[in-house]
């Protein structure tokens, strides 16, 4: 089972394109990554869940959109190539 995620913009009013993960923790991995490469702040996007998507039957259920949560209200910090390159440097002798 994965459930359909979509991202909106506040400001604009325009959602991103579906993206479907296998839980809410991935989800909001994926869109504190989207955050991590946008120029406006965290607190413009929030994240959806739309459904869920069964991948054996090819339905989708629970088709009610639900808030998970504002990009300002993450509290994890999201690890980019240049941050991962850094620390592995401090354990190269």
């Amino acid at each position: 089972m994965k459930y359909v995620y979509v991202i909106l913009d506040n400001v604009s009013g325009v959602y991103t394109p579906l993206f479907l993960e296998r839980n809410e923790r991935a989800a909001k991995r994926q869109f504190a990554m989207f955050l991590a490469n946008m120029q406006y702040s965290p607190s413009n996007f929030d994240l959806y869940v739309l459904a869920a998507f069964c991948e054996d039957s090819t339905s989708i259920t629970d088709a009610n959109r639900l808030h998970i949560i504002n990009g300002a209200a993450l509290d994890e910090p999201v690890a980019t190539p240049a941050s991962i390159n850094e620390e592995a440097l401090k354990y190269v002798p």
